[in-house]
Order: structure tokens, then C-alpha cells, then sequence
């Protein structure tokens, strides 16, 4: 068989293996990272070292990362968590209809809610895109909330999140990013403009 869907699911690498294997063979890994004891401390000081080593990868503080249960929670949280906190401020969201299931579904749950998403279509030739000028056109006063995934999980069209980013620090409008499909594929850094980032089990705040 001829699998081509290593964006969705694929087999471990063998460096992730080997680590992995360290970490079942030394006997210390089934520790709570909370508990105070010696084989506790040697394990928060491991998730400390992965955190430092991906705020690295992509160009954050060590404390804007938060670890999830996989990158659905992470958007959940990152979108009903910026909805919860900025309500007062306005019920306004942009998105692609293009983006992920794991970003349109809270979305249409907040749409139940009273919340007011405006879906932009992607531009002709475009090959599934949306433009940062859709997005400028689309911000309004109430919009506390912007979306646009790095890498479309279906066709792999890549968008231009930087520009889409730059737009929305000029309206003040925090940009919620899935890179889900991106790490590890293209370069990805934080900047100005993007609030929260999703990285499959990752979250950046």
C-alpha cells in the first residue's frame, strides 16, 4: 500500500521514537510533574526542557506555551476562550469557510449564541486563499476575533498569514492561527498581530 496522507496521521519519526523509548525505559516516566518527590521533580523539568525547546522552535517565551490534549482543544480553547474574555467588547468573528472543523465548529457553537461570524470565501484564482485585504474589509468596530489556518489541511494551500496578521494589529483584532498542518513543514514564527497559535498538541498564547 502507498499511504499519501502523512498530514493526517503519520508513523513516528525515529529521533520522537527513541526519545520515547528513553523516557518508557528509565522508570521515572509514569511521575506526576506535580508531586514534590525526587522521580516528580525529574519529570516537571523534562516538560520544562520540551517547552523551552519549542518556544525555541518558534520564536516565543517558554512561558506563552500551553500544553493540550491535541490541537481541537487547543482551538477550542484559544476561540471560546477569547470569546468569553471579550464579549463585552463586541460578538463580532472573521474567518475562512475554509478553515478547519476543529475552528468551525466552536464557531458555529458561539453563532448559537448570538455571536455574528462573517465567512469569507476564498478569491478567484486564488487557489483557496483568502487575501489579507478580505480580512480588512471584513473587520468591523465589534470584531474581537480573527481566524486563518497556515496550512489547509485538505488542499495544503498556504496562506498568507503574515499579511493577514499585519491587517489585524492595525485593527487591534487578535489573530487566532491553526498551524496544525504547518509545524514542521514550513517556517513558522510568532509576531505582532497573531494572539494565539495551535500546533497539533500545542498552543501558543
Amino acid at each position: 500500500m502507498i499511504y499519501l496522507d502523512h498530514a493526517a496521521t503519520t508513523p513516528l519519526r525515529p529521533e520522537a521514537r527513541a526519545v520515547l523509548q528513553e523516557f518508557l525505559a528509565d522508570g521515572a516516566s509514569f511521575a506526576n510533574v506535580a508531586s514534590s518527590h525526587a522521580l516528580g521533580r525529574e519529570m516537571a523539568w523534562r516538560v520544562a526542557e520540551a517547552r523551552e525547546e519549542f518556544a525555541a522552535l518558534i520564536g516565543a517565551e517558554a512561558s506563552d506555551i500551553l500544553w493540550t490534549s491535541g490541537a481541537t482543544e487547543a482551538n477550542n480553547l484559544a476561540i471560546l476562550g477569547r470569546a468569553r474574555f471579550a464579549s463585552e467588547l463586541g460578538r463580532g468573528l472573521v474567518l475562512p469557510r475554509t478553515e478547519h472543523k476543529a475552528v468551525i465548529d466552536p464557531v458555529r457553537y458561539l453563532a448559537g449564541q448570538g455571536w455574528k461570524p462573517v465567512w469569507l470565501d476564498p478569491g478567484d484564482g486564488s487557489h483557496g486563499a483568502c487575501s489579507a485585504n478580505q480580512f480588512r474589509r471584513a473587520l468591523r468596530g465589534e470584531t474581537v476575533l480573527a481566524c486563518a489556518m497556515a496550512v489547509n489541511n485538505e488542499t495544503g494551500q498556504i496562506q498568507d498569514v503574515s499579511a493577514i496578521a499585519d491587517v489585524c494589529q492595525e485593527q487591534g483584532v487578535p489573530l487566532h492561527v491553526d498551524a496544525a498542518q504547518a509545524i514542521g513543514k514550513i517556517p513558522l514564527q510568532v509576531m505582532p498581530g497573531i494572539g494565539t497559535m495551535s500546533f497539533l498538541s500545542l498552543i501558543h498564547i
